[in-house]
């Protein structure tokens, strides 16, 4: 039998979501869970559960971003970040997803989506070691 990769399992349940009432969900996640154990593939479930996440962001364009900084960010400064977010990634809404690193120094690391942007102190301290 062929393997079904997390994000066809998260496809496939958002889509058996979308399309039924409140009250079905249960009944949908409920079989949901039957199939997985079935496929033998409930191990994948925290995979699936991510990719569903996604998608649904996708689709809703809601924009996620995971954010590590050496201390607590202020509320200006998050809210400058959602709004600059939003007009780049023309979303409607924006998620900040928050981790305190003290091992950065300062300054912060961004990751939306598979895409990183490191504008640490400690990053930048190692480039300058390079050189």
């Amino acid at each position: 039998m062929k393997k079904i990769s997390p994000k066809k399992y998260a496809v496939a349940l958002y889509e058996a979501a979308e399309s039924v009432q409140k009250d079905e969900l249960p009944k949908i996640l409920n079989g949901f869970v039957k199939l997985l154990a079935k496929n033998n593939a409930l191990k994948l479930s925290p995979r699936i559960i991510k990719e569903f996440i996604r998608y649904f962001n996708e689709r809703h364009d809601i924009l996620e971003i995971e954010i590590r900084s050496a201390k607590e960010l202020g509320v200006d400064l998050e809210h400058k970040i959602k709004e600059q977010f939003m007009k780049i990634a023309k979303a409607k809404e924006v998620n900040l997803i928050k981790h305190i690193d003290a091992s950065l120094i300062g300054g912060l690391i961004l990751r939306i989506n598979d895409m990183v942007i490191d504008g640490s102190l400690k990053k930048q301290l190692q480039l300058i070691k390079k050189i």
